[in-house]
């Protein structure tokens, strides 16, 4: 008896879903990227050490492209008001994290 195997693709925030493992993304000068290359590191739940979620394994082309998105956004965060930093901060985990 043959088996079929389901690929199921969906896609929000970073985060796609292939065969029910979440796999993320990165955010970056302003949208979620791949790591170069396509690359993944996978997560591991440590009670049960089964597969939990598959990462960006981001390296120095990635941690450049980062810090060039950070300069470059700086000047204009540095002129917001504490208040708007915090508003901004409270929401972050909720972009990142949806499914």
């Amino acid at each position: 008896m043959s088996r079929r195997v389901l690929t199921s693709r969906c896609t929000r925030g970073g985060v796609t879903k292939v065969n029910g493992v979440k796999e993320y993304r990165y955010f970056a000068g302003g949208e979620w990227r791949t790591a170069e290359n396509h690359k993944l590191f996978v997560v591991f739940r440590p009670y049960d050490r089964g597969l939990c979620a598959r990462v960006a394994a981001g390296g120095r082309p990635e941690a450049i492209l980062a810090v060039d998105a950070v300069a470059k956004a700086y000047p204009a965060w540095s002129q917001t008001t504490p208040a708007e930093r915090a508003r901004i901060n409270s929401h972050s985990g909720q972009r990142q994290y949806p499914i």
